[in-house]
């Protein structure tokens, strides 16, 4: 048992399971706590092996319920069922239930750029004027900032992985792919030998900050910079 400041008193026995591997709060008090990082889910969804139950794998969670509860039954460790109400976290644009997974993500340090981001920020006329305070406050108390999302559409990350399934980051080679990922978005452009796409794309905020530079940027079409 471990202790935790999000568990309220309040409602129920102030006793709660812990999922590292799903749920921010739950993931923090999983670092604190040394414990392992476990998310047995795919990105549809669905069970993986790491389950740790066979026939459960390849399984869409919500399906997988009744199974779980009878699993433990049969195993002695079920102390009680019951059904009832509460709310639930739902996709504002599908409006169907979310399901929290900690996956790797991209991050920009923003450490590294702060001091010149809050002097770029005094450099800028703001229409309206309140606007400066909100992001300056924003770029001042940021974290690392999470510029990767999981979606079915919008713009690519420029980055590739070996066939370690190691991004690519510190590499004489990075440059020029990201480069060419630019400049064709075909399929058959994509790979090269070993070399594979992320299937990440970038955040809306991130995406729309560098197009305007990216439109005055002057590139010759079919070259690669460097």
């Amino acid at each position: 048992m471990i202790l935790a400041e999000f568990v309220a008193l309040d409602a129920g026995t102030g006793q709660v399971h812990i999922a590292p591997g799903h749920g921010a709060d739950d993931y923090a008090a999983g670092i604190e706590n040394g414990l392992p990082i476990l998310s047995p889910v795919d990105e549809h969804g669905r069970f993986t092996e790491e389950v740790g139950v066979p026939v459960w794998a390849g399984k869409y969670v919500f399906d997988a319920n009744k199974e779980v509860i009878e699993h433990l039954r049969q195993h002695g460790a079920l102390l009680g069922e019951q059904v009832y109400q509460h709310s639930y976290p739902h996709c504002w644009r599908s409006k169907t239930p979310v399901v929290f997974r900690a996956v790797e993500q991209f991050f920009i340090r923003v450490d590294a750029l702060r001091e010149p981001a809050l002097k770029a920020i005094d450099e800028v006329t703001w229409l309206p004027h309140w606007g400066r305070n909100r992001i300056y406050g924003t770029v001042e108390s940021r974290p690392d900032w999470c510029i990767s999302r999981q979606r079915s559409w919008g713009v690519p990350l420029p980055v590739f992985y070996d066939e370690n399934k190691t991004p690519i980051l510190e590499n004489p080679l990075a440059p020029k792919l990201r480069a060419g990922w630019l400049i064709s978005l075909r399929p058959e452009a994509q790979t090269s030998g070993s070399i594979f796409p992320t299937r990440r794309f970038s955040r809306n905020w991130a995406t729309s900050s560098s197009a305007g530079h990216a439109a005055m940027t002057r590139w010759t079409f079919g070259s690669i910079p460097g």
